[in-house]
């Protein structure tokens, strides 16, 4: 039986249907908000082959309207490819990222018509699988997971700057070599930014970076208790 995608338009009213695709699944939904107040929701819809990203606006009552707009193909559909979504570089732009089925981290930006501004912008450079990306909250900063084999798992940090040419290097953010997972990031101060991934659910981990890549302080960890530690957010 498919899934389907719905958004509730307040706690105690009636959910209705952000999809309008029903055939095939439509999974995992995320919203974000521009610096003025629009909403949009992005999902992934799994009729198409190789899976795509839909993107729709959301009403101040909760309900989404206009056509669904395509902002990606080919997107990776496992639970592992994963995508994240943020405000853009101006007032009423977006930002979407997302892990391609071929193993790439790629972005595009949305005007404040859902219009795709330019191709999709690859930001990984390495050959390896990367999966899981996500952006901070407000920034252009994005960190995501690399898999170089069944037991070595990294977590990569990028600094995109203010557009979409990535000005900052690869970092490689994680201290111990193992199954870094999950990661989440956050800025902070104006010019530093918090990292935090899980490594192989034991334990969680974190660093501080600076914009552009220069690192401020160390891996550490953050919480090893000897019971499962996982899924850090920020």
């Amino acid at each position: 039986m498919p899934y389907t995608v719905e958004w509730i338009a307040e706690r105690i009213g009636a959910a209705s249907a952000v999809n309008t695709q029903t055939t095939g699944n439509q999974l995992a939904p995320k919203v974000a908000e521009n610096w003025v107040g629009g909403r949009i929701v992005v999902y992934l819809d799994e009729s198409a082959n190789g899976g795509q990203l839909l993107a729709r606006f959301l009403g101040n009552d909760g309900l989404a309207f206009g056509t669904p707009v395509v902002v990606a193909t080919q997107v990776n559909a496992d639970e592992s490819g994963g995508y994240d979504i943020t405000i853009g570089s101006n007032l009423f732009d977006f930002r979407v990222t997302w892990a391609s089925d071929s193993g790439e981290i790629l972005y595009r930006e949305l005007d404040s018509n859902l219009s795709p501004q330019g191709p999709p912008l690859r930001i990984d450079t390495g050959p390896e699988l990367d999966i899981r990306p996500t952006f901070d909250r407000g920034t252009a900063l994005i960190a995501w997971e690399r898999v170089v084999n069944a037991t070595d798992h990294r977590i990569v940090y990028r600094d995109l700057g203010g557009g979409p040419i990535a000005m900052g290097p690869e970092v490689l953010v994680n201290a111990p070599i193992g199954l870094n997972s999950r990661p989440a990031i956050t800025g902070y101060s104006g010019s530093e930014a918090y990292v935090s991934w899980d490594v192989g659910g034991a334990a969680v981990w974190t660093a501080t970076y600076g914009f552009g890549g220069v690192a401020v302080s160390a891996p550490a960890v953050l919480d090893s208790n000897g019971t499962i530690n996982r899924n850090p957010v920020m």
